[in-house]
């Protein structure tokens, strides 16, 4: 049995390069993220509209302990399913460590990478932080902490959701004048500790055995179809991609060392209505 695993940092286009290969081939999609995993942590782990194809999300209460070990457990049983029914396993997300403790030595395995400027990303994702407020991120998070959520439980400690429920403690805390500071701080802190995972997805990734591909120059969907296929010569190609791919991401990662996010489109007015709908 074929095996893909398509990891890359935040806002590179996993979900839906892997729901291409589910539309194109008999695949099976099962998802490798930490957050996802969990109910009703939707807007905050970008879930995707698609849930209904992948195997491992909304697995969990976010009062539930979910390790790794759990995780493998769930993916063994999902690898079996597909061996059975002639399926192929594809294995999509940011989490490394998850991927890294899986054991799929005895299948025909390619694992990818994907990759962009650098710089191109950290807009990128400072851009979805922003359209992820605009969509009710901070609205759920305080229904989940109204339910119990918190910083003593792990899913509470995700990127984006701690940052939330900070705000949101100081919000029930502070004088009305002080909101404006306390949301702009948020949304600081919630853009840079996005950019920091994408910064430790790639530094994990980087010593691990993961054909990198940079989207911006190759497409990765040929590169799978390649690998299914068994075409000739697929070994001396990846190889090809993969070196043009870490040496130009090499490059940006030092040019991203005096990154300056640009000013946040929210305006006064944006922020009042923020507020407005998060009153308790």
């Amino acid at each position: 049995m074929k095996i893909i695993f398509i990891g890359g940092a935040t806002g590179t286009g996993k979900t839906d390069l892997a729901i291409k290969i589910h539309q194109m081939h008999n695949a099976y999609l099962i998802s490798c993220d930490s957050v996802q995993i969990y109910k009703n942590l939707d807007v905050g782990s970008n879930k995707s509209d698609r849930v209904d194809i992948h195997s491992l999300i909304d697995v969990a209460d976010f009062d539930e302990i979910f390790d790794v070990e759990t995780y493998i457990k769930y993916v063994e049983e999902q690898l079996l399913y597909c061996e059975k029914n002639g399926l192929t396993p594809i294995i999509v997300g940011g989490t490394g460590f998850y991927m890294q403790r899986l054991d799929t030595s005895r299948y025909d395995t390619l694992k990818i990478f994907l990759v962009c400027d650098r710089l191109v990303l950290y807009r990128k994702t400072d851009e979805r932080c922003e359209k992820m407020i605009e969509n009710g991120f901070l609205s759920e998070v305080l229904d989940l902490k109204n339910n119990g959520l918190s910083l003593n439980v792990i899913p509470g400690r995700a990127i984006g959701y701690r940052d939330a429920i900070i705000f949101l403690n100081k919000l029930t805390a502070s004088k009305d004048i002080e909101n404006h500071v306390h949301f702009n701080e948020f949304l600081h802190n919630f853009k840079r500790r996005t950019r920091n995972l994408i910064r430790s997805q790639e530094t994990f990734f980087r010593k691990k055995e993961y054909i990198w591909i940079d989207i911006n120059k190759f497409d990765p969907y040929s590169v799978i179809q390649l690998f299914l296929n068994k075409a000739v010569k697929f070994t001396e190609h990846f190889e090809f991609v993969n070196n043009i791919s870490r040496d130009v991401n090499k490059n940006a990662f030092k040019k991203c060392k005096t990154y300056k996010p640009l000013d946040s489109k929210f305006t006064e007015k944006d922020i009042n209505r923020i507020l407005k709908n998060l009153e308790m």
